[in-house]
């Protein structure tokens, strides 16, 4: 990035680092889309050992779900502002459910029932932080979607704060998961 001074090593290996935790979470989450809802027995017979499409969801091999989505909209969030603009985050949110912002295929396949009762909140008005519901039982794990980012960005405070930025594009996470 212009005007960003990456060559102190520390900060080369926390931007090394924290690009490969990012690239985990998403070739993870990769490998569990097509057998996602499947029981341990079913996966203790047929183990994932490679990128497999077409299982759950009918979706290409190589394909992250809303897990992934919903982490890099907050990355960029997250590297984007200077203060807490939870509109804007609901927005990037409402965009990837809506238009496929930050999927493979620009095509949204699923969503968590809390995560989409929240957007939809939103979209008809509800304040940011006021959209996800309250009830024991509507605690899904969305918020689970999120602490990576958050951990990677308040967690590495000696580095600048348009780090983010240096995070590959969509398009060169799923080619390196097509490629594994």
């Amino acid at each position: 990035m212009e005007g960003v001074n990456y060559t102190d090593p520390w900060k080369k290996i926390l931007i090394k680092r924290g690009l490969a935790t990012i690239m985990g979470l998403v070739i993870g989450d990769a490998l569990g889309v097509p057998v996602e809802f499947a029981s341990r027995d079913e996966l203790k017979e047929n183990p994932v050992t490679d990128m497999i499409g077409y299982g759950t969801h009918n979706q290409p091999a190589g394909t992250w779900s809303d897990d992934s989505s919903m982490a890099v909209a907050t990355m960029e969030w997250l590297g984007e502002a200077a203060q807490p603009d939870y509109k804007r985050l609901m927005d990037k949110f409402s965009n990837w459910i809506l238009y496929g912002d930050y999927t493979p295929y620009q095509e949204n396949f699923d969503c968590g029932i809390s995560t989409c009762k929240a957007i939809m909140n939103y979209g008809r008005g509800t304040e940011p932080l006021l959209c996800g519901e309250k009830g024991e039982f509507n605690n899904g794990n969305g918020s689970l979607m999120r602490i990576l980012p958050a951990a990677l960005y308040y967690g590495m405070d000696a580095l600048p704060k348009d780090w983010l930025a240096v995070i590959p594009k969509k398009e060169w996470i799923m080619e390196l998961a097509e490629k594994m």
